[in-house]
């Protein structure tokens, strides 16, 4: 499928000399006038709105302030605030949450989907080979949130607030931190092969 830029379609460009009716064809004082607004909305409010549509609507280009606003309506903070220990996003990061969060609103809450937030979320994490975090459904109303790398500050941060994990209601969580050359896996797990490592046994590494 072709890209498709859905603010490609927004024309801002005005014409209003095309409202003058057919009387005034020949009025020149009053077609100046009116091309001389026209030229002024065409410099200042198509600009307007392009900049609103790059620094606000479009939240792949959105600035500081247009992500500030995605914040308030999706109700997603910039600050995490993990056991009194403040942490400020950087904008990437506080871009991809943005974006994750609203994938979530049409999300059914399945495994896959979760999968897909989280890799989205961590996507520099990802290798040929290994996906960067996974969720596994224990089949018993809980489910393990597992990472394959060191997280940053900001990445442990994030992990670690109540409100990144889209966990569904009255489902228990863990999270699991796994560090690759301590853990066995098979061909193109991203692990260690046989005999260099052992099986992991469900404890935080």
């Amino acid at each position: 499928m072709a890209n498709f830029n859905i603010y490609e379609l927004f024309n801002f460009n005005t014409n209003l000399l095309s409202s003058i009716i057919w009387q005034y064809d020949n009025a020149q004082n009053l077609q100046s006038l009116i091309t001389q607004k026209n030229d002024w909305y065409n410099a200042n409010v198509e600009q307007f709105w392009q900049d609103i549509i790059t620094n606000f609507l479009n939240i792949n280009t959105a600035n500081d302030w247009g992500l500030g606003l995605w914040g308030n309506i999706l109700q997603v903070s910039r600050t995490i605030n993990v056991n009194g220990q403040l942490t400020t996003l950087s904008k990437e990061m506080y871009r991809r949450l943005i974006l994750g969060k609203l994938s979530l609103i049409k999300s059914n809450g399945s495994v896959p989907e979760i999968n897909a937030y989280l890799n989205f979320i961590f996507q520099d994490k990802k290798t040929s080979t290994s996906l960067g975090a996974i969720v596994r459904d224990n089949q018993d109303m809980s489910v393990y949130y597992i990472f394959n790398f060191e997280p940053t500050d900001e990445e442990m941060a994030l992990i670690n607030s109540r409100t990144f994990l889209p966990t569904p209601a009255g489902v228990q969580d863990k999270i699991y931190i796994l560090e690759e050359y301590k853990i066995f896996g098979f061909y193109n797990t991203g692990f260690q092969p046989f005999g260099q490592a052992p099986f992991w046994d469900g404890r935080y590494l």
